[in-house]
């Protein structure tokens, strides 16, 4: 890669990369050590890691390691402890609620319900911040379980409403 290349990656969103989700730490098959030997072998000074729960994880292995770690939480969920701001989830929220705004105006005038789903895997923030950004009147969170039934009952008391 060159700066050419790279030069608006900037203003995508998403997974741009394709990069893989494994782990030189696999235990059935530990590249650790060469990882470690070919960060050595360039002469790299510091090892910038910026990602999510998976490669933060492994950083802090190869900071353990002996390897100079600067670790930038970038993961949409907002679910790395410690860790109030990630990139990417303020940037995710504005993109909710911009097509929440479009898709409302559609809603409104046919009269119907839109369900919005949103990505977080086990974290609701996303959802959490993205339907209270909308005016959404029913959000639903991983971290709370809910009641089909329940929530055929709300919907049905907004449609009287």
């Amino acid at each position: 890669m060159n700066q050419e290349i790279v030069r608006t990656w900037d203003i995508i969103g998403g997974t741009f990369l394709g990069t893989s989700r494994l782990s030189p730490y696999d235990p059935q098959n530990d590249q650790s050590r060469i990882v470690i030997d070919n960060i050595a072998r360039l002469g790299l000074e510091v090892l910038i890691v910026i990602g999510g729960e998976g490669s933060l994880a492994i950083a802090s292995r190869l900071s353990d390691a002996g390897v100079n770690i600067i670790g930038i939480p970038k993961i949409i969920d907002k679910d790395l402890t410690k860790t109030d701001y990630t990139l990417g989830f303020d940037t995710t929220i504005n993109i909710i609620t911009q097509e929440v705004d479009r898709l409302r105006t559609t809603a409104g005038s046919h009269k119907r319900i839109f369900v919005v789903e949103t990505m977080g895997r086990t974290a609701g923030w996303l959802a959490l911040e993205g339907g209270e950004a909308c005016g959404a009147f029913i959000i639903l969170i991983p971290e709370y379980p809910f009641s089909i039934d329940k929530l055929n009952e709300l919907f049905l008391e907004g449609e009287k409403a």
